[in-house]
């Protein structure tokens, strides 16, 4: 029991280490991107305008939008599903009415006054003509965030779910409990966020980064029958040790794609039901936890990201970081799984 005690504390420090280091970067992202309203023209330049010739304008004239190719669903870029995953970071509580006439992305963002340089990634990805259906923001009560949209297009339901965002304190604690507990009250949110607004044809898709990838996975543990793709990047992993033969056979299908950025060690805190594809690290940030922001990942020109080869080779730190991590958290779930009961039965 000492050892499952030291295991146990040393997780918690971990985590705790892990969401530490992840709020300055955060908060460092979120600042970057703020709103910066345009300088109004001189008034000495409207005043000269006036005396000059029609053809010699100099005032300053907003840059037309250049058209963009909508987006759809069964043909997403990575680069586009890694928007998707940032996208329930800018949830804020919204549900669509019965009759009301649905806002699209663009509106919905650019009302709710988030950061001018995510709303143009959006729009220039073609995720812009999207519709939201229900967006729900309970990150000061329990650190929750997730936002549920509509591809028009083919009427498929995407469900976002937030990683790291800014309660870090009730990130960590919901973390711990779902992976020593397998429960948690973020579970519970996610669940219902799902149930309310899902596809009941079974047109459904799961998006999640981080503490997100673990609370799609918790949707999908549930429902993957009725659900076509969940996409994770470098997600927290579930206690694989509470799921069902039929469960953990689902996450090794092929409608799971979990990708993790080279360098990134949150993916091996604890024993992780479903395959992984590491992909290359742009090596911009040289923080300890860089590897775990979607800032760090390296794309393609045409989206794609670039798959790496020999993973942690430059990383040797962050990879013994995460099996010492991984050791200790298998260890704890499997003695917990005989103490506690089994994860709710399929649906």
């Amino acid at each position: 029991m000492k050892q499952c005690k030291k295991a146990f504390l040393a997780l918690t420090a971990a985590l705790f280490l892990i969401h530490a280091a992840a709020a300055p970067g955060f908060a460092a992202q979120q600042a970057a991107a703020a709103e910066e309203k345009p300088a109004a023209a001189p008034p000495i330049a409207d005043t000269i305008q006036k005396n000059l010739p029609p053809t010699l304008d100099l005032t300053t004239k907003k840059p037309e939008e250049k058209p963009v190719k909508p987006a759809t669903i069964t043909k997403l870029t990575d680069q586009q599903k890694v928007l998707l995953c940032n996208l329930a970071n800018n949830s804020s509580n919204y549900e669509r009415k019965a009759g009301e006439e649905a806002k699209t992305l663009n509106e919905w963002l650019k009302e709710r006054l988030k950061p001018r340089s995510f709303r143009e990634e959006i729009r220039q990805s073609g995720l812009g003509d999207w519709l939201v259906i229900k967006s729900v923001n309970q990150d000061i009560t329990n650190g929750f965030c997730g936002t549920a949209v509509e591809d028009p297009k083919t009427g498929a339901r995407v469900f976002t779910y937030c990683g790291i965002d800014g309660n870090q304190t009730m990130d960590l604690l919901d973390s711990l409990a779902t992976m020593f507990l397998g429960d948690s009250p973020q579970r519970h949110v996610a669940l219902d966020l799902y149930e309310s607004c899902r596809d009941p044809k079974g047109n459904n898709y799961l998006f999640g980064l981080s503490k997100g990838g673990e609370l799609a996975a918790e949707v999908y543990a549930l429902y993957h029958k009725q659900i076509k793709r969940l996409f994770l990047l470098n997600p927290l992993p579930i206690d694989a040790s509470r799921l069902s033969g039929e469960q953990r056979a689902a996450f090794r299908g092929n409608k799971v794609d979990a990708l993790v950025c080279d360098g990134d060690f949150v993916w091996m805190l604890g024993d992780a039901p479903w395959e992984v594809r590491f992909i290359r690290n742009n090596r911009e940030s040289k923080s300890f936890t860089g590897g775990h922001f979607t800032k760090s990942i390296a794309f393609n020109e045409d989206g794609s990201t670039i798959p790496e080869p020999n993973p942690y080779r430059d990383y040797p730190l962050q990879k013994q970081a995460g099996i010492l991590a991984q050791s200790g958290a298998a260890l704890l779930q499997r003695i917990l799984r005989y103490v506690l009961p089994p994860l709710a039965g399929e649906a």
